[in-house]
């Protein structure tokens, strides 16, 4: 047995040459129950805060491990409280960032991982229009990312684990609401001209079109700075907003 973040056949490929020999087992979100249980083994017992730390986490193991190691460092539970936050969230996503960059061999893709979490998916072109970089480059970027855990299948190309995007993409508005901004209009941009429609001049106008091949691929919706881009058709558009809708919006000064 071979315990590790990723599947052998993503970290080389020739293993995948044992065929049958060699079988995966990856490590699920753990449930509600247990995900508790992990948290009162390291202490934590009050209700409400396990109810808050397992919708923050998502039973997500990795999430689950680097909120331990905050509540270890800032000297126990009591003082990470409901991970309400914005600094402690980044705090996290910023520990996340480093465990998933220590080896050396993705340290090149660390400006994608920053930056890319604007896009719900992406394949190479995305990663060149959002870095601004060639397309043998993003090629390579793609290639090392699709070998990750942290990283899913998607019928477009690849997607981040939701609960990672999630944490990252606060992260990216916690440290530049302006380079949020930025990257969003640049996606969105791309998105329009790749299904023949026009850009939305207000940013709570839905765009879309039907004329093209590409529009299902690039439908845009938008909802605002605080949601983003939304790629899919009106009713995925919908459910979306329906299930994120903003618990705690901040009013700017």
């Amino acid at each position: 047995m071979i315990l590790g973040r990723n599947e052998l056949h993503r970290v080389n490929f020739d293993w995948s040459e044992h065929g049958d020999a060699v079988s995966s087992q990856p490590l699920r979100e753990l449930d509600e129950v247990d995900a508790k249980a992990y948290l009162r083994h390291y202490g934590l017992t009050d209700p409400v805060a396990l109810d808050e730390v397992y919708r923050f986490t998502g039973g997500y193991p990795l999430l689950l491990v680097l909120v331990r190691h905050l509540a270890k460092e800032a000297g126990g539970w009591e003082q990470v409280g409901a991970l309400e936050s914005s600094a402690d969230r980044d705090r996290i996503a910023t520990e996340l960032l480093e465990r998933i960059l220590r080896r050396g061999r993705v340290a090149e893709v660390q400006a994608f991982l920053e930056k890319g979490v604007v896009a719900r998916w992406f394949d190479p072109e995305t990663i060149s229009v959002i870095l601004q970089i060639s397309q043998d480059d993003a090629r390579k970027i793609y290639d090392k990312l699709k070998r990750h855990s942290f990283v899913e299948r998607h019928p477009y190309g690849l997607k981040f684990h939701d609960k990672i995007r999630e944490l990252l993409l606060e992260r990216l508005k916690f440290t530049s609401s302006g380079e949020y901004d930025r990257l969003t209009r640049r996606l969105m941009a791309y998105y329009a001209e790749k299904a023949g429609i026009e850009e939305p001049e207000s940013a709570n106008q839905t765009a879309k079109s039907s004329e093209t091949p590409a529009a299902a691929k690039y439908e845009i919706h938008i909802h605002g700075p605080a949601q983003g881009v939304i790629i899919g058709d009106s009713a995925q558009a919908q459910q979306h907003f329906t299930e994120n809708e903003p618990t705690d919006p901040q009013p700017r000064p």
